[in-house]
């Protein structure tokens, strides 16, 4: 763990993110927590032999190109912790140059090869989480690698923002390589093994590509970080607040963890006596002395 902070926090690393809004940093996330997160997915997706046997059995995983997606919290405390990772988190503050952030968005997904077109085009991922338009490391993407990520296996493909130019906020997507065949031509493959942390803009092109691997399986935890501010949108985490998958991460989580899905940091006015009672019995299992 110690290692992938120190590797995020050189000054290539973070200088190449800054120059061209994308950054792969491989074995970011220790080999046993991957384990540990392919193992309970089990869980949820099944093998490609499963699904080969059995289609009917599993219409939700290849519902689509976001078939297969299953938003946080999914009710594994291992699982729900994840995209909360002291690493991860590490990571995004430096990329983001702040540590005041929130999760904005999380979810599991699974893509098989030969069941559906994952073929996107170029496009900004800032309408889906911002009324206005944001300033470059506002808002920042990740995926999580959870199996390796080949060139055959529909790798996020991305575009400098050297070679994208000025935003303009009326080209979010390019809708056709005829829309921007300079920019198609500059896409790169974000190919890396199991354990791999892509981060990206979401002022950066990018599209998600074909899966090519005929019985190919990619297995990803995606999910996005962004400074608070009124017209900054994300995955209503309080409307879950009787899931019990939310409330096993709150108890389980550290102060950062939580501020980042909301809570009042320690020291704000909000922790008196009578409010750390209140919420040690919403949540079983969270320790008032955190605040």
């Amino acid at each position: 763990m110690a290692d992938a902070m120190v590797r995020i926090m050189d000054s290539a690393l973070i200088s190449s993110f800054q120059r061209d809004g994308w950054v792969l940093v491989p074995d970011a996330v220790e080999k046993k927590l991957i384990d540990d997160a392919r193992e309970a997915l089990r869980t949820f997706y099944p093998s490609y032999d499963e699904l080969d046997r059995s289609p009917d059995d599993y219409p939700w995983v290849t519902d689509g190109q976001f078939g297969g997606l299953r938003l946080w919290p999914v009710d594994d405390l291992s699982l729900d912790l994840l995209p909360l990772n002291e690493v991860i988190v590490t990571i995004a503050e430096s990329l983001a140059g702040s540590t005041d952030l929130r999760l904005l968005r999380a979810g599991y997904q699974v893509k098989y090869g030969g069941t559906v077109d994952y073929t996107q085009v170029l496009h900004f991922d800032y309408p889906n989480h911002s009324l206005v338009v944001p300033s470059d490391n506002d808002i920042i993407g990740f995926f999580l690698y959870l199996s390796d990520v080949t060139a055959e296996v529909g790798p996020t493909m991305l575009v400098s923002d050297t070679v994208r130019g000025p935003l303009l906020a009326d080209r979010t997507h390019l809708w056709s390589t005829d829309d921007g065949p300079e920019i198609y031509a500059a896409e790169q493959a974000a190919i890396g093994p199991a354990g791999s942390l892509l981060a990206y803009r979401s002022t950066t092109y990018h599209r998600g590509s074909a899966m090519t691997a005929p019985r190919g399986v990619r297995l990803t935890l995606g999910f996005s970080y962004g400074r608070p501010a009124p017209w900054t949108g994300f995955q209503s985490f309080p409307r879950l607040g009787e899931e019990p998958g939310l409330i096993q991460a709150v108890a389980a989580s550290t102060p950062r963890q939580r501020a980042l899905l909301g809570f009042p940091p320690p020291g704000d006015p909000y922790w008196t006596p009578e409010s750390l009672a209140a919420v040690a019995r919403r949540y079983p299992g969270f320790n008032p002395s955190d605040y």
